[in-house]
């Protein structure tokens, strides 16, 4: 296996763990499934339901669990969890050690098989870095980094299909608006794979429609593939940088 080293690890250990963490994040914690090694994807929002941070959660033995998420986010996350914890007896810290991957061994990603499998522990060597982003970016699926550019709702970003979401639980941060937009069906934008005619433009880079209104944003990139961040309304005749883009299936 090899490192990802974009990815952190945050520790929330002592009594009522699980149920604080359930209390704030989108998805279910069944402690079977974690107890039986498996992961669980889930979300922290705002109240407003726009997409605050995401990781992939495990538990240990001894009941102690992992928040495996972007490097990018560890600062906040952080700060966010201590802040909603008030005064529950739990210790929250970032957890020495490393984020390891392989396309098959592990703990499965359950967001999608195209994603392969995580572990945490001892140092792996080599970087796994180039081939998780091809494979995921090639399969069409976003990852923390498309969210940490576009900020969206968190049914936006495919929350549903990927289990990263329950609708069937307790309240959570931001759970009104996530609920509304469900039964309201109204998601307006949503994250899409697209090819370009040149090498596809950087993150972060505008994407307009035919009558140049602002239609979306590029969030990942590979080659000539890439992931963005779309208006449903505006995705014909896409271009970005002076190249012309085209949503795939």
């Amino acid at each position: 296996m090899k490192q990802l080293p974009n990815r952190n690890v945050i520790s929330i250990k002592g009594e009522g763990a699980l149920t604080f963490l359930d209390g704030l994040v989108t998805n279910h914690l069944d402690e079977g499934k974690l107890a039986k090694g498996e992961l669980i994807h889930a979300a922290l929002l705002t109240p407003q339901g726009k997409y605050r941070a995401d990781f992939l959660i495990s538990m240990t033995q001894d009941g102690m669990l992992l928040l495996d998420h972007d490097a990018g986010l560890g600062d906040d996350l952080l700060r966010a969890l201590k802040m909603y914890k008030l005064r529950l007896p739990l210790e929250l810290k970032p957890q020495a050690g490393i984020v390891a991957w392989h396309p098959n061994q592990g703990m499965m990603d359950p967001r999608d098989p195209a994603l392969g499998a995580r572990s945490y522990g001892p140092e792996h060597s080599g970087d796994a870095t180039a081939q998780y982003e091809e494979l995921r970016i090639k399969a069409g699926i976003p990852d923390s980094p498309d969210f940490m550019i576009a900020q969206p709702f968190w049914l936006e970003t495919g929350a549903l299909q990927r289990h990263g979401v329950s609708m069937n639980k307790g309240c959570f941060i931001g759970q009104e608006v996530t609920a509304r937009m469900h039964h309201r069906d109204a998601i307006r934008r949503t994250f899409t794979k697209i090819s370009s005619d040149k090498a596809t433009p950087e993150a972060g880079t505008n994407i307009t429609d035919e009558q140049g209104r602002p239609a979306g944003i590029i969030t990942s990139r590979w080659g000539n593939q890439g992931l963005a961040y779309i208006r449903k309304d505006r995705s014909n005749n896409l271009q970005a940088d002076g190249c012309n883009l085209e949503i795939m299936p």
